[in-house]
């Protein structure tokens, strides 16, 4: 039981995380999966990484003086992995920033856009709570403190089943419906301009790496909790 408990815990943390990528770091990581234009030509993505891209402006994770430290006990591949795994952290904190000011004016954050949106799509099916629990992959008290969170700003209406009283359905008021539809709206025109970049292929591409990385992780997650 504990080791299953673990293991939800490392999917629930990934999957999160993984919701959301920065922009900039989708492209930088797109191509660096295939290979990087320099002015000499192609250079392959493997001795690029290695380049210290600090700048004033926009310092990066590890410095150079940490790359330094960590090649020389490492070999170049390791820290290669190193900077992918910090790049992505980097990129979730970013972009959880630039959503979150996104739809401050409509849904409020990126959980809240999640339960409406869900809502939205049922139309005029009430939904379990405990369909949503599963869907967002999150515990049953963060959907009920995000539910009540809902219900106080008049965006989502929640009652008992008729048929088990310890169940509850959820639907989407009026109100929520319209501050779900104004934030796909304005976030699909965001979307586009951000990602224009990008071609479908690209980003097909880069979706399917996320989802073999991811995979990776909980494969380890799993192995250390049977241990």
């Amino acid at each position: 039981m504990l080791a299953n408990k673990q293991v939800n815990r490392y999917i629930v943390s990934w999957r999160t995380n993984f919701y959301v990528i920065v922009f900039d770091e989708l492209v930088a990581l797109v191509k660096l999966s295939i290979t990087i234009q320099s002015s000499d030509g192609i250079v392959p993505a493997r001795e690029n990484s290695l380049k210290n891209t600090d700048t004033t402006d926009h310092p990066v994770f590890p410095p150079q003086y940490l790359r330094d430290a960590y090649l020389s006990r490492f070999p170049p591949a390791a820290m290669q992995r190193l900077e992918m795994v910090f790049a992505l952290k980097s990129a979730n904190q970013q972009i959880a920033n630039v959503l979150n000011e996104w739809l401050a004016d409509t849904a409020g954050s990126p959980a809240r856009f999640q339960a409406l949106a869900l809502l939205w799509a049922a139309g005029d099916r009430p939904l379990p709570h405990q369909e949503i629990i599963a869907l967002l992959q999150v515990k049953r008290a963060t959907v009920s403190a995000l539910m009540y969170s809902l219900e106080q700003d008049g965006l989502v209406q929640s009652v008992g089943d008729q048929k088990d009283r310890r169940r509850l359905l959820a639907t989407i008021t009026e109100k929520g419906r319209e501050a779900v539809t104004s934030a796909m709206g304005r976030n699909a025109i965001r979307l586009q301009n951000a990602l224009a970049d990008l071609s479908p292929e690209e980003l097909a591409l880069f979706q399917s790496l996320l989802n073999r990385i991811k995979d990776g992780f909980l494969q380890v997650a799993s192995e250390r909790a049977d241990s």
